[in-house]
């Protein structure tokens, strides 16, 4: 029982559509069925990147770009997990529900006995696997793909009383393929610390103008702890991140656009100018491109005792578009 931290987990939306605020974070059933394989069912988080959930394990204050925007999220479903006995390697595999929503889209045949719009399930379940090789005590070298079917946002039009799917109501299907893929680095010796990732995934019809999304980026981080006069046991970690999601307007993997192709107040989709430039010729910015995102982050760790961590962070976030809250 853990509240939901991070843009990337208050995304896993229940079987109503309803989003965050249930502390219940991960249930997994583990049974051993030999000195190296075992099988694990449940909510669990996803395979994706370097990053851990727990606060209390980070080096950082936030999350980064690709916690929160690119790696899927959380899954219900079914695992296996395998350690070759005596190797360096180990891998999981786990097929399960949609990387963030359980809930069904919206059909064209309107509404229930109490008002509510009829719904379908995505019935395609989600693949996704990783492996991790052990170079050294200090180097993990890693890897994770997740492959399936996505189901899109959807509405009914007020006007015509139909279903329209997507953030602009421009896709043409409820849904449509999800593939994303990462590999991961993990490099940690006594006191110093050095992560690194890099990712790429596509989502089909989940861009703002009904096109596909793609996105790509990387995130690299580096983290020193040492004894400081007076303060004692300290550590300092700088992190960097780009995310590139500018295709089709923007979408896709953890981006969730509003019916402007914008999300203002994390940064993502199209900028407030081609929008504006768009509308005052009769479009609706479909034509515009996504944002390109990134960030810095500057951290101070202090350890008053070993039960404790106090941290101090500043970063600062910028766009490629204007798409901030204040551009």
């Amino acid at each position: 029982l853990m509240p939901n931290r991070g843009n990337g987990i208050t995304l896993l939306a229940n079987e109503h559509g309803d989003i965050g605020n249930n502390i219940l974070n991960t249930a997994v059933v583990t049974v051993p069925i030999t000195a190296t394989q075992t099988f694990v069912a449940g909510l669990m988080p996803s395979f994706g990147g370097y990053e851990v959930q727990q606060s209390n394990q980070m080096l950082t204050l936030t999350h980064n770009l690709l916690y929160d925007f690119s790696d899927p999220g959380s899954y219900v479903g079914v695992g296996w997990n395998y350690t070759p006995d005596g190797s360096q390697w180990a891998f999981k595999f786990m097929v399960g529900n949609e990387q963030y929503r359980t809930y069904g889209s919206v059909t064209q045949t309107g509404t229930n006995a109490l008002g509510d719009p009829i719904t379908t399930s995505n019935k395609i379940p989600t693949l996704t696997a990783r492996a991790d090789y052990t170079w050294s005590s200090a180097l993990d070298i890693g890897g994770s793909f997740n492959i399936g079917r996505q189901t899109l946002s959807s509405a009914i039009d007020a006007t015509t009383g139909q279903a329209v799917y997507g953030a602009g109501g421009q896709a043409t299907s409820s849904g449509g393929y999800f593939f994303f893929g990462e590999v991961d680095a993990s490099y940690t010796a006594a006191d110093i610390q050095y992560n690194a990732e890099v990712d790429y995934g596509q989502q089909q019809r989940a861009a703002y103008n009904g096109g596909n999304a793609q996105w790509y980026g990387f995130s690299l981080l580096a983290h020193r702890k040492f004894n400081a006069p007076v303060v004692g046991r300290m550590g300092v970690t700088a992190r960097y991140d780009l995310l590139a999601d500018s295709k089709n307007g923007g979408g896709g993997g953890g981006v969730a656009l509003n019916g402007n192709g914008m999300d203002p107040y994390n940064g993502f989709g199209i900028g407030a100018d081609c929008l504006a430039n768009s509308q005052a010729n009769g479009g609706l910015g479909f034509e515009c491109k996504g944002a390109v995102r990134q960030d810095v982050a500057l951290d101070l760790l202090f350890y008053p005792t070993q039960q404790i961590t106090v941290k101090v962070e500043y970063r600062h976030d910028w766009a490629s578009q204007k798409v901030f809250l204040r551009n």
